[in-house]
C-alpha cells in the first residue's frame, strides 16, 4: 500500500493478513540456542521458588526477573510487533501460560478485548511458544475475523469451571467456533493476535507441558479508561506518557519491580471484576486465588 512502510520482519502477505484476519502466524523468532536458553532460566525459577511463584508468573512477569524482561525486548519479536504497532512499542503485561500433560485445563472462547478499555485500539499480543503447541497439546485456536469490523467486542457469558483457565469462564457468544484455526507452533516460533479476536484452546493430551509466552504490546498513544497503569518501554519514544514507567528488574524478586508488580496485580483483579460485575474471588486452574491471566491461550 502507497506510504506503508516496508515490513522489518513479516512479509507484506502477514502484515496484510493481521489486519484482514485480526492474527498472524507462524512468526519464527527464537533460534534452537535460545530457546534451550529461557526454558532452562523457567526451570530454574521454578525450582528456586516454587509452583506458587509461577502463578505470578501470569501477569506482567517481566518485573519478576531480569530474563524475562529481557524477553519482552528481544529484537526479533519487536520486530515483528513493528510491523504491526509502529516504531514506538510499551510492553503493558506479560506472563506464561502452562499446560501440564493430562490436567484438563483449557481455554473458553474469548475475547481479550473483554476486559480491556483502552483508546485508540493499538495493541497486538505476541504468543511465543517455548514447547511444541500442536493441536494434541493444546494449541491456540483463533477464529479470522477483520479488525476494523463494527461492534467488534461481543457479549461474554460466564460459565466457570474447575479446568477452564479463564477466571471465571468467559465464553464468548454468537460467534461460529466451526471457523475457528489451529495455530500450531513449534518452539521459537509466535503468532500475533488483536485484542478483538476470538481464540480457544483445548487441553493438553501430550506427554510434554504445552508452555507458551504470552506478552501485550500497545503504543504510547494508547491509553486506558479510567485510572492510570504502567508499562515499559522497550523500543522507541514514548511522547504521551500515558502509562507510569516501570523499573527494570537487577534480580529475581528485586524490590523496587516487586513494588510495581504487587500494586499492578491487585489493580487486575479490578480489571476483572469490571467485566464480570463482582469481585473476582475465583481461583486459578489449581484453585489458588490469583488475577486472570493477561491473555490466555
Amino acid at each position: 500500500m502507497m506510504g506503508r512502510p516496508m515490513p522489518r520482519r513479516l512479509t507484506e502477505t502477514q502484515a496484510a493478513a493481521f489486519r484482514e484476519e485480526g492474527y498472524v502466524a507462524p512468526v519464527p523468532v527464537l533460534d534452537p540456542v535460545e530457546v534451550s536458553h529461557y526454558l532452562a532460566c523457567l526451570a530454574n525459577f521454578e525450582t528456586r521458588h516454587g509452583r506458587v511463584d509461577r502463578h505470578k508468573l501470569r501477569t506482567k512477569a517481566h518485573l519478576l526477573a531480569p530474563w524475562i524482561n529481557a524477553l519482552v525486548r528481544h529484537d526479533a519479536l519487536l520486530d515483528a510487533v513493528e510491523d504491526v504497532l509502529g516504531p514506538n512499542i510499551l510492553c503493558w503485561g506479560c506472563g506464561f501460560i502452562i499446560k501440564e500433560p493430562g490436567d484438563g485445563a483449557y481455554v473458553s472462547l474469548h475475547q481479550d478485548g473483554y476486559y480491556w478499555q483502552w483508546e485508540p485500539h493499538e495493541q497486538v499480543t505476541a504468543w511465543l511458544a517455548l514447547t511444541p503447541a500442536t493441536r494434541e497439546s493444546g494449541a491456540m485456536r483463533m477464529v479470522p475475523l477483520p479488525v476494523d469490523r463494527p461492534d467488534p467486542i461481543v457479549p461474554h457469558e460466564e460459565n466457570w469451571q474447575p479446568d477452564n483457565l479463564l477466571m471465571r469462564g468467559q465464553t464468548a457468544s454468537g460467534i461460529d467456533i466451526s471457523r475457528a484455526v489451529d495455530v500450531e507452533l513449534q518452539p521459537g516460533e509466535m503468532s500475533l493476535h488483536h485484542e478483538y479476536t476470538p481464540h480457544a484452546s483445548s487441553a493438553n493430551r501430550a506427554a510434554h507441558r504445552r508452555i507458551g509466552f504470552s506478552i501485550q504490546y500497545v503504543t504510547p498513544r494508547m491509553r486506558e479508561i479510567g485510572e492510570r497503569t504502567s508499562a515499559s518501554l522497550v523500543r522507541g519514544r514514548d511522547r504521551f506518557g500515558n502509562f507510569d514507567s516501570e523499573p527494570v528488574p537487577q534480580c529475581d524478586y528485586d524490590p523496587a519491580a516487586l513494588t510495581v508488580f504487587e500494586a499492578q496485580q491487585a489493580r487486575y483483579k479490578t480489571v476483572a471484576s469490571r467485566a464480570a460485575g463482582t469481585i473476582a474471588d475465583a481461583g486459578s486452574d489449581d484453585g489458588e486465588a490469583t488475577p486472570p491471566a493477561l491473555s490466555a491461550g
